[in-house]
């Protein structure tokens, strides 16, 4: 019988967290539920990583692709602009970010569009935004982190990976 209930829970506890991509329209309490400890092997310099696949919350599976996600299971918000703010230029995907940080966004247009980021450092708008843009983050104590040129692409995650792709240094980091 024992035998059998470890076999059931191996088969069922991986497709607990495959509903498709989204939020649940709950407020972002600022506690990060959904987390564990990062393990050794983890690079994650909060020490909390995202353990509920794609669970749908606002603090979920950040560093992750918002943008495309969202759209390739046309569930949840679409995004104009999304990413999420880390502690360190190569936290992996999942690493829960740094909270309380805006993030400023100009457009072309000279509209400027600023977002806080949540308990895990996730930020997203639906407003659109003129390309191209310039974008900066500002830490709690008016220190500011800018990128140096101007952009087209509002997925932000396309280009601040672990790894950084195209030019970009790694992830968004918090000054």
């Amino acid at each position: 019988m024992m035998s059998y209930l470890i076999r059931a829970l191996f088969f069922a506890l991986p497709l607990v967290g495959l509903t498709a991509c989204g939020e649940s329209g709950a407020a972002d309490s600022g506690q990060l539920s959904g987390y564990g400890v990062a393990g050794p092997s983890a690079l994650c310099s909060s020490g909390q990583l995202w353990t509920q696949g794609n669970q749908e919350s606002p603090v979920m599976k950040p560093g992750g692709d918002c943008i495309s996600c969202h759209r390739s299971y046309n569930e949840g918000p679409l995004y104009a602009v999304a990413g999420t703010v880390m502690g360190a230029f190569d936290d992996q995907d999942d690493c829960a970010g740094v909270q309380a940080v805006t993030v400023q966004i100009t457009g072309a247009d000279g509209v400027v569009t600023t977002l806080l980021t949540n308990a895990a450092g996730n930020f997203s708008s639906h407003a659109v935004i003129a390309t191209p843009f310039t974008a900066k983050v500002i830490g709690s104590d008016g220190s500011e982190r800018a990128m140096m040129t101007p952009q087209t692409q509002t997925n932000c995650m396309t280009c601040h990976t672990a790894q950084g792709a195209n030019g970009a240094p790694g992830r968004i980091v918090a000054p």
